[in-house]
């Protein structure tokens, strides 16, 4: 995401996501002991948004907080 301050009251934004690092996510790229041991798990709509496998890296993150009561 890239902000520009236009003017001193308008602001554009631009989002570049393609091929980017997150759109590549996916559920092998969780870290399962390493989140089965956290104390919290914050999650966003923004990962699962940017395509299939990030929304399955985020869903089967949420099943291993669940399974190991991580909040």
């Amino acid at each position: 995401m890239l902000r520009e301050r236009r003017t001193a009251d308008h602001t554009r934004s631009s989002y570049y996501r393609r091929d980017l690092a997150g759109s590549r996510l996916a559920p092998e790229d969780v870290d399962e002991q390493l989140l089965a041991t956290a104390q919290l798990l914050h999650i966003t709509g923004i990962t699962p948004a940017l395509g299939n496998t990030a929304r399955d890296a985020v869903r089967h993150a949420v099943d291993i907080a669940r399974q190991a009561e991580v909040t």
